[in-house]
């Protein structure tokens, strides 16, 4: 059976593992956690030609998130609105945000090494940190839900344009053969529309 590595395969075996009524699955919870983050931020910094020829070691998840502030000092959800003639599609970039990294680090970190302190399986332990695995995943959904791997229009050190790189899912398949389409063209027949969000919109609704 293949491993797949992407971070939304990492996400959905965290959720597989957290829905297991086996304790031990909450330790490979955060295992895939982790990772699902590491494998996130990797993406941002393969799509940014901002950090072409430097070394990146995915996982120093805090120091990978310190190099990613440089070009985006203020992380928002994105919402772009391209409105071509015909229909209008919207897309988003979803930065994997400060708290999510702090979390993976300090909380995660505590449960990928050898446990010192022996708990029943009656403790409330448990379940405080599955409820706890369960916000973190929420987070983490939410910084996948994007399919754009760097933020709209330009880095703001350097004024130079983000390449516009997308993640393919079958509600974008038409717009990403549309701009390569416009990519071939002389003419460029959309608008582009982008506003910053404060927070998640609404009808996203996480799965677990």
């Amino acid at each position: 059976m293949d491993y797949p590595i992407t971070p939304q395969d990492y996400l959905a075996r965290a959720r597989d593992r957290l829905l297991s009524n086996d304790p031990a699955n909450l330790f490979y919870a955060a295992l895939e956690l982790r990772c699902c983050v590491e494998s996130r931020q990797g993406d941002y910094l393969d799509a940014l030609e901002y950090f072409r020829g430097h070394k990146i070691r995915p996982w120093q998840v805090g120091q990978t998130s310190r190099k990613l502030l440089t070009v985006w000092d203020d992380p928002k959800i994105a919402k772009l609105t391209y409105k071509f003639p015909d229909k209008e599609f919207e897309t988003f970039f979803t930065p994997v945000m400060p708290a999510l990294v702090r979390a993976v680090e300090k909380e995660l970190g505590a449960l990928l090494h050898a446990q010192t302190k022996f708990r029943k399986a009656s403790e409330g332990w448990w379940e405080s940190t599955k409820n706890r695995l369960i916000e973190i995943y929420r987070e983490a959904w939410v910084a996948c839900r994007g399919e754009h791997m760097a933020p709209p229009l330009w880095n703001f050190q350097s004024g130079e344009t983000h390449p516009m790189k997308l993640y393919t899912r079958a509600d974008t398949a038409d717009l990403v053969v549309r701009m390569l389409l416009l990519g071939k063209s002389r003419t460029k027949e959309f608008v582009l529309g982008v506003d910053y969000l404060d927070e998640s919109p609404e009808d996203w609704k996480c799965d677990l």
